[in-house]
């Protein structure tokens, strides 16, 4: 299987085009917003199998997986993910998610 470069120069000035564009895609309040739902929902979900210490990188890495999923999905518009239903997604993705909730650190 070939291996992805993601640190090569076009790559990388495309990243860096999303990341200067983030007022366009995510304003404060909207990231306030993920924030607390984040925080009120997922947090607690978490916190009932997750030792209190390995918490806030469990739940980070959560975060990553599903805001991942939230951009290719509703803002960058990635047709093979738009097109996924939601089982797929949880087939695909969910045994990702349990190993940053469950796994070894």
């Amino acid at each position: 299987m070939r291996r992805v470069q993601v640190e090569t120069p076009p790559m990388l000035h495309c990243l860096g085009d999303l990341v200067r564009c983030k007022r366009r895609v995510l304003d404060q309040d909207s990231a306030n917003a993920v924030r607390t739902i984040f925080g009120g929902q997922v947090v607690p979900m978490l916190a009932q199998v997750v030792p209190p210490a390995e918490l806030p990188i469990r739940a980070g890495l959560v975060a990553t997986q599903i805001m991942g999923l939230a951009v290719t999905r509703y803002i960058l518009k990635v047709p093979p993910v738009v097109a996924m239903d939601r089982i797929q997604i949880v087939r695909l993705l969910g045994p990702t998610i349990q190993r940053y909730i469950t796994g070894k650190l």
